[in-house]
């Protein structure tokens, strides 16, 4: 649905009000955020632990197939430890933003 050209001429009177009286923030409303800013928290939070699970598994799998302990003990840490880090790290940064 396109707009009408008044709204549209409106629109563009805005933008340029905004540009003369704040440019930075003109500039960063046009500018795209960086790839890692696309993401919302949660969904960095989710993509993190499911990361974690995949690669902690994969070394899990990889200690037993080769009957490696120090790969089963690895992947066992990696799947215990790492999701706990990422949660107190996530708990303890929205615990600073109240």
């Amino acid at each position: 649905m396109e707009l009408p050209e008044k709204e549209r001429l409106q629109l563009k009177e805005i933008e340029r009000q905004l540009a003369e009286e704040d440019p930075r923030f003109a500039a960063r409303l046009t500018r795209k955020p960086p790839p890692h800013q696309r993401l919302s928290r949660k969904a960095m939070f989710a993509v993190l632990l499911v990361l974690a699970d995949v690669v902690g598994l994969a070394v899990l799998v990889g200690g037993v197939t080769l009957g490696s302990v120090v790969l089963i003990v690895l992947g066992v840490a990696v799947l215990a430890v790492f999701p706990v880090l990422v949660v107190v790290r996530a708990w303890q940064g929205t615990r600073g933003k109240r």
